[in-house]
């Protein structure tokens, strides 16, 4: 790697360091059989949640460029592996997950593009799986890691297969202590990028029109 590229990588890298960090001041580690416990206590509140509403805000450090980009959004998770996530303007993005079908809208269009459709298809699958809770036992895909503080419990997920680590170096999950639910979701891309998404405004088991899930728009 040439000098452009390490400093180029510094700013994204510095702030993982530093949110590291910060969470590790108030978020101690958890020992083996008490992240059983933990994990199972996550899982067991997942089953009860049918749905979910909320609002977002993803933060993004590249390490291209110096400012943090900021977007926000709106995000309906149903129960069944079905997520809808959509961009508000000026990005106006809309993905949709339906099981393992996918709809990707730049503008209300179809886009068609395999690397981005790619990304954001494995970002909804660590959405649903984090949302759902359904990823966090997952020693297949996965090396688990848990830390608790007074309010809030985070779970590192830390790729175990190629493909996966090709993109992310880690996952951090941090649900609160009132409902179980997550909060908040870090993405450590393996070039030195991160993406937190904050879950905000959440409304649990809510009914969603089965339509916002539809992936067979003829546009």
């Amino acid at each position: 790697m040439n000098k452009i590229r390490i400093k180029k990588m510094l700013p994204a890298a510095l702030m993982l360091a530093l949110c590291t960090a910060a969470a590790a001041q108030d978020a101690a580690p958890v020992a083996e059989e008490r992240r059983e416990a933990v994990l199972q206590q996550i899982a067991a509140a997942s089953a009860g949640m049918k749905s979910l509403s909320c609002s977002f805000e993803q933060t993004r450090v590249t390490a291209m460029l110096s400012d943090k980009l900021v977007s926000t959004g709106r995000m309906y998770y149903r129960q069944e592996g079905c997520l809808r996530w959509e961009y508000a303007p000026p990005m106006d993005y809309t993905f949709i997950l339906n099981n393992r079908k996918a709809l990707m809208l730049a503008k209300g269009r179809r886009l068609s593009d395999p690397k981005l459709s790619r990304f954001f298809r494995e970002m909804s699958d660590i959405m649903v799986h984090g949302v759902s809770g359904s990823g966090l036992s997952d020693a297949q895909n996965f090396d688990v890691a848990c830390y608790e503080s007074a309010v809030r419990w985070e779970v590192v997920l830390t790729p175990r297969k190629k493909e996966l680590r090709k993109m992310f170096a880690s996952i951090t999950l941090t649900f609160n202590l009132k409902d179980y639910t997550a909060d908040q979701i870090a993405l450590a891309e393996s070039n030195g990028d991160v993406t937190t998404i904050r879950l905000l405004e959440k409304q649990l088991n809510i009914v969603i029109d089965e339509a916002m899930f539809n992936v067979s728009i003829n546009l």
